[in-house]
């Protein structure tokens, strides 16, 4: 779920206001509304998103595979 602020600055000089907005999302995919922002810029991104999303998914568990396997192989050596 993303974390949202809004902030209005009014300034000084002038009648005008200015309106900062700051989302922050924890994981690999963003929210939906996000993902639909992003394909208005470029329509190819969410299917790239997703894909990446994916590749580093595959590469996390090839490495927690590695760490589990490596300590596996140490606690039998430590045990001989």
């Amino acid at each position: 779920m993303p974390l949202s602020t809004e902030i209005s600055e009014f300034s000084q000089h002038s009648d005008q206001a200015v309106t900062r907005r700051t989302s922050l999302y924890m994981g690999t995919i963003p929210p939906p509304e996000m993902v639909r922002q992003f394909a208005e810029i470029d329509p190819t991104f969410p299917e790239r998103l997703f894909r990446m999303a994916e590749i580093e998914n595959i590469h996390r568990q090839k490495m927690e595979i590695k760490s589990l396997n490596a300590a596996i192989r140490l606690d039998y050596l430590s045990n001989c």
